[in-house]
């Protein structure tokens, strides 16, 4: 067949935008002020959006591995994070977000986050997403929780020394994290002395914690009391009272309503007291038949 004149072959159209896909392993590097190491991806590149998939890094003591979606068409670029961390330590990552601490731990778990900026403080201002967290084998070096607790009630050669603090297995929850602050409705923790169940926020960079949650001593600290106030115990034979924590996570204030309680028990008497009347009616009318 006949030749193309010059010029207006399909070779001569539009160039095409730049794309390329890459395969980067790095011992270290710096993104946003943190420096992470031992870093595995594969990045795609085209115009206005870089992804980085099947990302694997070591971050404060720990790893992650996801994607991270970047959207450059804007004036600042946005960014996706999704992915998994697992055994990150605490106090470190909390010292990298500019918090003043308070907790000590392993954290693990799920991520799906989205965030603006080229650097750390304005990322964590404008971040947006959901984590499901678990902090293991922890401390809250400044959390009296089992002292105030017994304390409430008047025993207290019953409490542990103060300063003891609270060790605890496992704390975690689902968080909402917005404007700086991380926010649960499921806030669960376990330790040797207690249980909790409850809600919570925490904001990030100032530490400032508010939350709100049932405490349920373990059968052994129950035992050690007193009878004052194993009387709000529930069925389980376990003391249960509602308790507020308040300040910040390095400083925190704990109270317990105690007027709460008192209609708990309440109430759990009268129970009490109804199911024994309709049992010895039911007993009577068993024995008449």
């Amino acid at each position: 067949g006949a030749l193309s004149p010059p010029g207006t072959g399909p070779a001569r159209g539009k160039p095409s935008p730049m794309h390329f896909v890459v395969r980067i392993a790095a011992p270290e590097t710096r993104f946003a002020s943190y420096t992470f190491r031992n870093l595995s991806t594969t990045m795609d590149v085209a115009p206005g959006r870089t992804l980085l998939d099947a990302l694997s890094l070591d971050m404060f003591g720990g790893t992650f591995k996801g994607r991270l979606d970047v959207d450059t068409h804007g004036e600042r670029p946005a960014l996706r994070l999704t992915g998994s961390v697992a055994a990150l330590d605490v106090p470190s990552l909390l010292k990298g977000s500019g918090s003043p601490g308070g907790i000590t731990g392993r954290l693990g778990g799920t991520v799906s986050i989205a965030a603006s900026g080229t650097d750390g403080a304005v990322l964590m201002r404008t971040a947006r997403g959901t984590i499901d967290a678990v902090v293991s084998d922890g401390t809250l070096p400044r959390l009296d929780l089992v002292r105030t607790v017994v304390l409430a009630f008047g025993k207290p050669t019953g409490a542990p020394a103060e300063g003891s603090g609270t060790a605890f297995a496992r704390l975690g929850g689902t968080f909402a994290l917005a404007n700086g602050t991380l926010r649960t409705e499921n806030l669960a923790l376990s330790s040797r002395d207690f249980d909790t169940a409850g809600r919570g926020s925490l904001a990030i960079e100032s530490g400032a914690v508010d939350a709100r949650a049932d405490v349920v001593l373990s059968p052994g600290l129950t035992a050690q009391a007193g009878t004052d106030l194993r009387r709000y115990a529930q069925e389980d034979g376990r003391v249960r009272v509602p308790a507020t924590v308040s300040g910040t996570l390095d400083r925190p204030r704990v109270s317990i309503d105690v007027a709460a309680a008192a209609r708990r028990a309440i109430g759990n008497e009268l129970q009490r007291r109804v199911t024994s009347i309709f049992e010895g009616l039911f007993k009577k009318k068993k024995g008449g038949g």
